[in-house]
C-alpha cells in the first residue's frame, strides 16, 4: 500500500500454538478490555496493516533467516490470552 515505507517489516502467522506459560517479571500485560482496547489490539497484531512490528518497534525481535532451528521460526514474543485469566499484576501509571 502507498502508506508502506521503505523498512517496513512483514511478518506471517505459520502456527498458532496453545500452551502453558510461565512469563518473567517485568513483563507487560496490556488488556484490551478499556476504553482504547482495540486500538491496542490492533497495533499488537502481527499480520494488521498498520502494527508495532510493519513500523519497526519489535525489529530487536524479528526473527532472522539463521534462526531457524530444526525447520522452526523463533518466535515473536507478542502473546495472547484467549481467555479470562487472573494474573499477578500491577498498574502502571
Amino acid at each position: 500500500p502507498e502508506y508502506d515505507h521503505p523498512a517496513a517489516a512483514t511478518v506471517h502467522v505459520a502456527d498458532v500454538v496453545t500452551r502453558t506459560m510461565t512469563f518473567p517479571k517485568g513483563s507487560f500485560v496490556i488488556q484490551t478490555g478499556q476504553v482504547m482496547g482495540r486500538v491496542v489490539a490492533h497495533l499488537l497484531e502481527p499480520e494488521t496493516n498498520d502494527n508495532v512490528v510493519k513500523w519497526n518497534t519489535m525489529d530487536y525481535a524479528l526473527p532472522l533467516p539463521e534462526s531457524r532451528v530444526g525447520g522452526r521460526v523463533r518466535e515473536l514474543p507478542i502473546y495472547k490470552l484467549m481467555k479470562p485469566t487472573p494474573l499477578p499484576t500491577k498498574v502502571l501509571n
